[in-house]
């Protein structure tokens, strides 16, 4: 039985080979066959956003890479990201940590009410590995805050209020004024 590992190939490319062989002065082929390498989608998978607010959002998605590098100290992982499809070609990237099977990354410096399109990426031994794209739409300022009915009104009064879900949004402000404009 004849027997080759074949390494450094490419993820998602099919390779043809052949067995050769040469003996008493004449060469021997065998038929040629192929075969296509797994695509990196089969190892990474991109998960649903969560904590989507005005601004930030935190992403994830799952690996199986540790079957072909087991030291995982050999992969990077990354979310790749951008408010359309195209600007996946040139996206913005953050590091992600690796839990387990588990990648997360938190995304932040985003604008409101934007579609963004985002995929986890790994990388080992000069190779990329991708996910799957997915998107998520930031939240609006007016999901925070809300003007409610007037009460009480009178000849020359009224009672109006609201409600506010923007130290959802704002977690780190040490304040947040509110005014009612008539």
């Amino acid at each position: 039985e004849i027997n080759a590992k074949l390494s450094n190939l490419s993820p998602n490319t099919t390779y043809y080979y052949k067995i050769t062989a040469y003996a008493d002065g004449k060469h021997f082929y065998g038929e040629v066959k192929n075969f296509t390498t797994k695509s990196g989608e089969e190892y990474l998978t991109t998960g649903s956003p969560t904590n989507v607010t005005l601004t930030t959002a935190n992403v994830s998605g799952w690996t199986k890479l540790s079957e072909v590098y087991p030291n995982t100290e050999q992969v990077n992982y990354y979310v790749y990201y951008a408010n359309s499809i195209d600007g996946l070609n040139y996206p913005k990237s953050v590091e992600a940590t690796l839990n387990g099977n588990e990648i997360s990354a938190s995304l932040s410096g985003l604008s409101p009410n934007t579609t963004y399109y985002y995929k986890v990426v790994a990388y080992a031994e000069g190779y990329y590995y991708y996910g799957e794209v997915k998107n998520f739409t930031t939240r609006t300022e007016n999901e925070y805050l809300s003007t409610g009915d007037a009460t009480n009104v009178t000849l020359n009064t009224a009672k109006v209020s609201g409600m506010s879900k923007l130290s959802e949004a704002y977690p780190n402000s040490s304040s947040i004024d509110y005014y009612v404009y008539y």
